[in-house]
């Protein structure tokens, strides 16, 4: 059973929040006093921490600053960043490592062996609407196929899992800049094609009309396989 079908598998409420925890350790030397440092060097806590706060759809608090990645953008810990580029997950890290303690992010103890060595332990915690996890994991990398020209050929899924996110349209908005709360801000309107062409994708939320047209374009009948077991 996956992630995902464990926890659809509880039942739980529309509102429910998972808490998500990640810990590791490592031996130190505390005498001098850089045994925090050498934690954060020799641990990949801060990494898993920022992978999941870095992603906007997540929505990750934690019980001190809320939402992490508003309290960041809020507080200018990302002013910058230049938007556009690829590496937003490695910059969270390399922030959050900079100003680890100001941030009191992630926790840190350490049992000291004798006056000299010991080990130190850092931990993360988040907070995340259950929703939100199956949503984001919900269908795995594998289970879409490309052509040679970069074309999707096929698509292993329930059909009921397509239909679901065709209807809501936003897969076939133009990309942008998140808001504070994760949704759409800044868009590129005519970014793929010129004033009075047809649409090739949407500045705003397609319409009934408009996701008519989406359905009968992507030929879904041709590409999508709905055998459950795709689904691993």
């Amino acid at each position: 059973m996956s992630f995902v079908q464990k926890l659809k598998s509880l039942g739980l409420p529309e509102d429910a929040v998972a808490t998500l925890t990640y810990e590791d350790g490592c031996d130190v030397m505390h005498y001098n006093e850089t045994h925090i440092e050498t934690a954060m060097e020799e641990t990949s806590v801060i990494e898993e921490f920022a992978s999941v706060v870095s992603n906007s759809r997540l929505k990750a608090k934690n019980r001190w600053s809320g939402e992490v990645l508003s309290h960041l953008r809020e507080e200018g810990y990302l002013d910058d960043y230049e938007r556009g580029t690829f590496e937003f997950e490695e910059y969270v890290a390399e922030t959050i490592s900079e100003n680890f303690y100001d941030l009191d992010l992630i926790e840190h103890s350490t049992e000291r062996y004798d006056h000299k060595r010991g080990f130190t332990t850092l931990t993360a915690q988040v907070q995340v609407p259950v929703k939100n996890l199956i949503e984001e994991h919900d269908l795995p990398e594998s289970s879409i196929k490309f052509d040679e020209l970069g074309a999707i050929r096929m698509i292993s899924a329930p059909r009921e899992t397509i239909k679901l996110v065709t209807e809501k349209g936003v897969a076939f908005m133009t990309d942008g800049c998140p808001d504070r709360q994760g949704k759409m801000a800044c868009n590129r309107p005519y970014g793929s094609y010129r004033p009075g062409e047809e649409f090739r994708d949407y500045p705003f939320l397609p319409d009934t009309s408009d996701l008519k047209i989406i359905s009968n374009e992507m030929k879904l009948g041709e590409i999508v396989n709905s055998n459950e077991s795709a689904l691993v």
